[in-house]
């Protein structure tokens, strides 16, 4: 059973994000200004890959900036539509 209280905001982004960034580039043929969208989930990605690969292992900074977009991009994915394949 679900709680109503269990998800927690930063759980939500992944799935937010992609729902926007999907949106944005089916609507940007109309408004290309929607483009803004992924334009900004791209330049976080590249921020927080150059932070994190700073920090840690300079050699990194490539798989970073592959790893953090597949991963928030599957967690959006499983939680949009994992839980009706189940069912």
């Amino acid at each position: 059973s679900l709680h109503p209280g269990s998800l927690k905001a930063r759980q939500a982004i992944p799935p937010v994000a992609f729902i926007s960034i999907v949106a944005s580039l089916v609507v940007a043929i109309w408004f290309p200004i929607t483009l803004v969208i992924p334009g900004f989930y791209a330049a976080s990605i590249v921020t927080a890959t150059l932070i994190v690969g700073c920090i840690g292992n300079r050699r990194s900074i490539l798989w970073l900036a592959v790893i953090f977009p597949t991963i928030h991009m599957s967690w959006a994915w499983g939680f949009l539509f994992g839980r009706r394949a189940r069912s």
